[in-house]
């Protein structure tokens, strides 16, 4: 008997080692801010989302666990039907050496065909000698067969047992963990509320330069839609989505990218989730702040890519957020701020994970931040929840 593995194991394998990644990463950065120049509301928001990624590890270890209590129990079922084979197995094939000795003393194969009162009988008798001496043959190889899959089974049983062991320990170390990193967010928040004006002044600032640039990208949305309105003849009465998806290339590559939705690569290579799609309210700074996409935290210099096909519709500048690049994907647009040098223009096609430039970071900076914002007309959508996880 085979042990089929349920596919959810090696996809919470993935999701645990992927959320490793992000928890070294956000570390990292945090070393990185503090040698820089100390407290900050990245800092902040990165020590948090360390601690929502730590507790959604140990969600997800706690599930693995379940799923080796799973393949254990399972084990043990495959095991006890596999020792009821076998003992079944083994009588039978001792009633049949015992019935194949008694009867044999007295009269061998040989005599048994040549005492055939005719031709036809004795070609039977042969058949009927043959086809037994098969039949005990198999009755063997089904006997071994059964005893191998028996210790094979008990193999995995093992490992379901030392796979569990382990994951119980990394548990123990990643709640540990877990206590300390909250540590750390209440001392953030003490230190937060000595310094709550500066950082006050430093969030409306950007909320500032963030409420410019939505008007920008949305008057260079609008653009690309009447645009394509003029291309296809269609009415300007029509929907947004309708107009941008008029043509057969359009309609393709708009239904790919919704049909991709949750399995679209990073716009970085290794990031962290910084800054949350939509409003929030920060108790440390008594404040509510709005993002239109979400913002990721990534290495130095790192490349910036184009999430899915499609084709520039527009480059672009801001103080704040520095370089900017807007995509069209049919009715679908993506946006990406935050970079230093781009390597497309616009009218460029571009495919699914080709550079577009690289991340923005001052010598004297201690962060690396990208900003992505995906639309569908002129209707702002959670990045995150495009974004393969």
């Amino acid at each position: 008997m085979a042990y089929a593995q349920p596919q959810n194991v090696s996809e919470l394998e993935r999701k645990k080692q992927k959320l490793e990644e992000e928890i070294t990463l956000a570390k990292k950065k945090i070393t990185e801010i503090k040698s820089k120049r100390g407290s900050s509301v990245t800092e902040l928001t990165t020590i948090k989302r360390q601690l929502q990624a730590r507790e959604e590890l140990i969600g997800t270890i706690r599930k693995q666990v379940g799923e080796s209590d799973r393949k254990i129990k399972e084990s043990q079922l495959v095991i006890s039907a596999l020792e009821g084979d076998i003992k079944r197995l083994k009588e039978q094939y001792a009633r049949m050496v015992y019935h194949s000795y008694v009867h044999q003393t007295s009269r061998s194969n040989l005599l048994f065909v040549f005492s055939s009162s005719s031709f036809n009988e004795a070609v039977r008798r042969v058949q009927y000698v043959k086809a037994y001496t098969a039949f005990r043959r198999a009755q063997a190889g089904m006997i071994e067969q059964a005893s191998e899959s028996l210790h094979k089974e008990l193999k995995r049983m093992e490992d379901s047992r030392n796979e569990r062991a382990e994951l119980l320990a990394a548990e123990l170390r990643n709640r540990s963990e877990l206590n300390r990193e909250k540590t750390t967010v209440s001392k953030q928040v003490d230190d937060f509320k000595k310094q709550e004006s500066k950082f006050t002044a430093e969030v409306k600032e950007k909320e500032k330069a963030a409420e410019k640039l939505n008007k920008q990208i949305k008057a260079m949305i609008a653009a690309a839609i009447k645009e394509q309105e003029k291309k296809s003849a269609a009415t300007t009465s029509g929907s947004s989505s309708a107009a941008l998806a008029s043509t057969r290339e359009a309609r393709e590559l708009s239904n790919q990218f919704a049909a991709n939705k949750g399995k679209l690569p990073w716009p970085v290579e290794k990031g962290t989730i910084c800054g949350q799609f939509g409003k929030r309210y920060l108790p440390e700074l008594k404040m509510s702040v709005e993002n239109n996409g979400i913002d990721i935290l990534t290495e130095r210099s790192a490349t910036v890519r184009a999430i899915f096909n499609g084709e520039v519709i527009n480059t672009f500048y801001s103080p704040v957020f520095h370089y900017g690049v807007l995509i069209s994907h049919g009715s679908y647009f993506t946006v990406y701020t935050g970079l230093e040098k781009l390597t497309v223009k616009e009218n460029d096609k571009v495919s699914t994970k080709q550079p577009i430039g690289t991340a923005f970071n001052k010598n004297e900076a201690a962060t690396t931040e990208v900003h992505l914002e995906v639309w569908q007309g002129t209707t702002k959508l959670n990045p995150a929840l495009w974004l393969y996880q």
